[in-house]
């Protein structure tokens, strides 16, 4: 497989912060918001939550009415960088569920705060 990667700064600063609990999950515009106490996680462009089953729902499938409602309560128990483009991030739930973020098709496809007052966007132009 050769050699692994360091993984992303913002991996490792959010790690720092793990478990963080998600209060409050909202869909709107095509946008995925989660978020918990002095944290949150908004998803810009392509996102999907997928189970071990597979895919649930995401951006292009958009999840039923309400369906975003069942992360709340979860934590986030696990970050990590997906994909050929680090700035791909999956977050990984204490059910099972992951929240995967794409940075394919948006500028900025994600932004993420952390309690500690960080603010950290995924930047597309930098991949």
């Amino acid at each position: 497989m050769g050699s692994h990667m360091d993984e992303p700064y913002f991996i490792s600063r959010l790690k720092e912060h793990l478990p963080l609990t998600i209060e409050h999950a909202a869909c709107q515009d095509g946008l995925l918001v989660v978020s918990g106490s002095q944290w949150s996680f908004t998803a810009n462009s392509s996102w999907r939550v997928s189970s071990a089953q597979g895919f649930e729902y995401g951006s292009d499938g958009g999840p039923a009415k309400g369906q975003e409602q069942e992360l709340s309560g979860l934590r986030v128990t696990e970050a990590r960088a997906s994909g050929f483009r680090p700035l791909d991030v999956i977050l990984i739930l204490n059910n099972g569920l992951a929240i995967e973020s794409f940075s394919a098709t948006h500028f900025e496809p994600w932004e993420l705060r952390l309690p500690d007052g960080t603010i950290m966007v995924a930047d597309g132009s930098a991949v």
